[in-house]
């Protein structure tokens, strides 16, 4: 049993409603149309009176709205079990208008009641009340066929819609404010199906007042989904305004079992100032969680049309949760609009973020993208944040930056301290893994494209890391810079590479980086001088081989567990090793004990410097064949291992 309460509340000065009669429907459980004066108690259509549908006994009652009607007040209650009292707008045109200090109250105790809108409107106001609330607490709302939920205050007033029952939107239809700010709430307890081939759009119809806000907020216990092919758009008309999604309950985009492109759009005009498109999965300190879902190909377009320096965000918070079960056509974060001078586009996860492949297809991406204008693009994984990319997944940062003339273009994704990001989930998969690519396109003279890791990147099995960039003008350093930080802890696994030959690596290492599995992995550094080890480079199985020249002057680090060439590591370079002083340790694994054993721990075409310091095992080994060969080896047998 449940009690719904309804209200329209405008907060003004009281005005006094004279001449208001109370009329109430006369003919029982019997549907009819509103318009009919037999209908009603008195013989009298309602016309700026006190209007009641009360109680339906049994089955279910439609009255329908046939004629526009002004009324005070509007009143449906419902007491009895298995009955249901509906309203009906269902003509285009014809609209249900509610004036004055108006309430609507919905006093529900058992049964439902419904309002069907299939063609006419629900207008509450008259253009001159200050800010107001429609609170549809647990109401049951359907609204197709371009109807609409209109709330027409004065000019530059706050509008705002709650919706606590199951309610469907079908395209086209719209919720939508006379001329000022709308807020649009998806309560507890509530649901909010938005569907249909075309488009639902909330925000305002007029943008005489300055520049407003609207704002979608999907509460704690409350749900949001958008079908397979509608598109959702938040609206705000006037230039340096805003549109917000607020998430802390569930929002599912798209659909989980068939190819979907459904979206959801920050439409907000051009400005100079202001941060036109922000989204926020759970609150900022945690308390309120969010899960986000977003299916195949369906996307959220930040629609940034501003210039402003200040520009479009995502913040997935602590504690919650953002899916990306994507198809290869591309699913994610998309900004679309941003043909103007725009110069941030900024996402922010300290949470978990899951990458993988929907059930329609056999690989999927995640894109964060901007497509048009010249802002940089940046991804930070902040302390608490974990990035997940499912094998045959891959994780997409895309700019397509395509106006010239700005040197200071990024697109670039940073992980913290204390963030984890895991390229491919199996390290003993040596045929599939995960994608993190990074790309450039567009005219722009100088991308900057750049991996900056402080935290734990792992990259397992056969996974890949790379960029790859389309030139524009002339002057484009085709580079892109892979670069870990003091604290940081990279994983090179199995079979996996960094970069690939068609875009130089600039490689620079000042954290902990390992290499691990028996296969063989590849750092791509063509192109662009010496790859740089300032940090700690590890190799524990297998050869990870550096494309280019490799310098290193702190501190490197060998692993050997066994006598065949997979069961210790090997660090090569297809070019010059140049040894900076440091150090050399040589370890063996866990409960390795060998015999007589020489390894190449070092593969070059040649090398100049030396270790400051060689750590070998005990003092049966020796080094002697390390500046030659690369070859340390046990001293009391022969058998010589070579790559």
């Amino acid at each position: 049993m449940k009690k719904i309460n309804i209200m329209v509340t405008m907060v003004m000065a009281f005005a006094a409603i004279s001449n208001a009669a109370d009329v109430s429907w006369n003919i029982g459980d019997t549907s009819g149309n509103w318009g009919t004066s037999v209908n009603w108690s008195g013989g009298v259509v309602p016309a700026k009176d006190v209007v009641t549908l009360g109680d339906v006994t049994t089955g279910k009652r439609v009255v329908t709205i046939d004629v526009t009607t002004t009324n005070d007040s509007l009143t449906m209650a419902q007491a009895t079990v298995g009955a249901t009292n509906v309203l009906s707008l269902s003509t285009l045109g014809i609209d249900l208008v509610l004036t004055n200090l108006t309430s609507l109250n919905f006093d529900e105790t058992a049964g439902s009641i419904e309002i069907n809108m299939t063609g006419g409107d629900l207008i509450a106001g008259d253009g001159t009340s200050a800010n107001a609330t429609v609170d549809f607490e647990g109401a049951d709302l359907d609204i197709s066929n371009d109807s609409m939920i209109y709330l027409s205050t004065a000019a530059g007033k706050t509008g705002t819609f709650r919706m606590g029952g199951d309610n469907v939107l079908t395209a086209p239809a719209s919720i939508r404010m006379n001329d000022g700010s709308c807020n649009v709430y998806v309560d507890n307890g509530g649901s909010l199906a938005v569907t249909g081939d075309g488009e639902v759009t909330f925000g305002r119809i007029n943008s005489t007042s300055s520049s407003r806000t609207i704002n979608l907020y999907v509460n704690d216990g409350a749900a949001l989904s958008v079908d397979t092919n509608t598109t959702l758009i938040l609206k705000e008309l006037r230039a340096y305004g805003q549109a917000v999604l607020y998430n802390y309950g569930v929002v599912n985009l798209g659909s989980a079992t068939e190819p979907s492109t459904s979206e959801i759009v920050f439409d907000v005009t051009r400005g100079s100032t202001g941060a036109p498109a922000k989204t926020y999965n759970g609150s900022t300190d945690g308390t309120d969680t969010g899960i986000f879902n977003i299916y195949s190909a369906a996307r959220i377009d930040l629609g940034n049309r501003s210039n402003t320096t200040d520009g479009s965000e995502v913040f997935n918070n602590p504690n919650s949760i953002m899916n990306f079960i994507v198809d290869s056509n591309g699913g994610g974060f998309y900004n679309t609009f941003s043909d103007y001078d725009i110069h941030l586009i900024s996402f922010f996860n300290k949470s978990v973020i899951n990458i993988q492949v929907h059930p329609s297809g056999t690989s999927g991406v995640a894109l964060w993208a901007n497509d048009g204008g010249r802002p940089s693009l940046k991804f930070y994984n902040n302390s608490g944040g974990s990035i997940n990319i499912n094998n045959n997944a891959t994780f997409k940062l895309l700019n397509n930056a395509n106006k010239a003339g700005e040197e200071t273009t990024f697109c670039t994704l940073y992980t913290d301290s204390g963030s984890t990001l895991n390229v491919g989930v199996d390290c003993k998969d040596t045929s599939s893994g995960g994608v993190l690519e990074l790309r450039k396109t567009g005219n722009n003279s100088i991308p900057y494209v750049a991996l900056i890791n402080s935290g734990n990147l792992d990259i397992l099995g056969n996974s890949k890391v790379y960029a790859s960039m389309v030139q524009g003008e002339a002057g484009d350093i085709n580079t892109w810079y892979f670069e870990t930080f003091s604290g940081s802890d990279t994983e090179l696994n199995n079979t996996s590479t960094i970069g690939t030959n068609s875009v130089a690596t600039k490689f620079y290492n000042e954290g902990l980086f390992t290499k691990t599995g028996s296969g063989s992995s590849f750092v791509y550094s063509d192109g662009n001088g010496c790859a740089t080890n300032a940090g700690t480079l590890k190799a524990e199985g297998g050869i990870v081989t550096f494309s280019e020249d490799l310098y290193t002057s702190n501190v490197v680090e060998i692993v050997i567990g066994g006598t065949e060439t997979a069961d210790y590591g090997t660090i090569g370079t297809e070019g010059k090793l140049i040894i900076d002083g440091g150090t050399l340790n040589v370890t063996l694994a866990d409960g390795y004990a060998p015999g007589t054993i020489s390894a190449k721990i070092l593969d070059f075409d040649t090398i100049s410097g030396t270790f400051d310091t060689v750590n070998l095992p005990d003092a049966s080994w020796s080094s002697e064949l390390l500046y030659t060969q690369g070859i340390v080896k046990r001293s009391t047998g022969t058998i010589l291992i070579v790559r």
